[in-house]
């Protein structure tokens, strides 16, 4: 299951979706169709309790925002540059 799924929709524009797929490895694109199609054949009652325990689960083991927490590392995940020798550039992303 991939957390929180309607807000990982949200996470960037149609575009910039796209072309960020157009960059990835097929194997990388084709680990995540096989993901997708995974998804859409479980039944969404069964995706749903299954979010709702593990956001639980993250939340008693005091991530305090629970599966949301996963968004603000995609963020930071996608807002990070990097200078040569992928060291990261201190500040202002650009």
């Amino acid at each position: 299951m991939i957390p929180c799924e309607s807000s990982r929709r949200r996470a960037l524009p149609r575009d910039d979706r796209r072309a960020l797929a157009e960059r990835l490895d097929p194997g990388v694109r084709q680990d995540l169709i096989a993901i997708n199609a995974r998804i859409l054949r479980s039944a969404p009652v069964v995706r749903r309790a299954a979010q709702d325990v593990y956001d639980s689960y993250l939340k008693a083991n005091r991530v305090e925002r629970g599966i949301l927490s996963y968004d603000a590392v995609v963020r930071l995940v996608l807002g990070s540059r990097f200078e040569p020798g992928w060291t990261p550039r201190i500040g202002r992303a650009g």
